[in-house]
């Protein structure tokens, strides 16, 4: 073999290996750039799945803000209308005294002081139903006069008297009961008599 041939050869052979060298390190560059592109949409995808939650628990919190924001409206506003008319005595009645022995009416003007009564708790008990009074708030506000309310023998009286009448017509009242844990001696049904519930006119 001549010189100039085996210069060719080690020239070919060195051009080879260089060749082979660059395809490693091409081949290194690109697995090196997929792995970091991998790496950076995982990262990216739990940052947006993080920002999502933050996201939510925001839109979350200040849902639960203006939702309590709303319920207190509404409460407020039993609150006036139960302390309010003829309801109010009975509510005064219940606490001070957590019965109404010794309240100050008789005959249809205490009949019609208590179903004014009821009749508002029926409407508390629509709205609480239909979620516009948050439940730990309504529990804490409303239940003390309620469940004193139903202890009382001429409370349940006009109500077994109403039933009667009408057997659901205290029905969200009681539902009420129920839903709050109130305990109240069971209301004894009274006989159907013609006519009308006490205090209706």
């Amino acid at each position: 073999m001549d010189e100039p041939e085996l210069q060719r050869r080690i020239l070919a052979a060195r051009a080879e290996r260089r060749d082979a060298i660059l395809n490693i390190v091409q081949t290194i560059g690109i697995m090196g750039t997929l792995v970091l592109t991998i790496v950076l949409a995982v990262w990216n995808h739990h940052a947006q799945v993080a920002e999502q939650i933050a996201a939510a628990r925001r839109a979350s919190s200040e849902e639960l803000v203006a939702s309590r924001r709303e319920s207190g409206d509404v409460m407020l506003k039993f609150d006036e209308k139960l302390y309010s008319g003829a309801s109010g005595r009975v509510m005064r009645a219940l606490d001070d005294q957590g019965n109404l022995d010794r309240v100050d009416m008789s005959g249809s003007i205490l009949d019609d002081a208590i179903g004014d009564f009821l009749d508002k708790y029926e409407l508390l008990a629509a709205a609480y139903r239909n979620g516009l009074i948050d439940e730990d708030m309504g529990d804490d506000a409303f239940s003390y006069e309620l469940e004193k309310g139903l202890q009382d023998r001429k409370i349940r009286d006009y109500i077994a008297a109403a039933e009667s009448q009408e057997s659901d017509l205290y029905e969200g009242v009681l539902e009420l009961a129920q839903a709050w844990g109130i305990n109240f001696p069971p209301i004894a049904p009274a006989a159907k008599k013609k006519g009308k519930a006490p205090g209706a006119e």
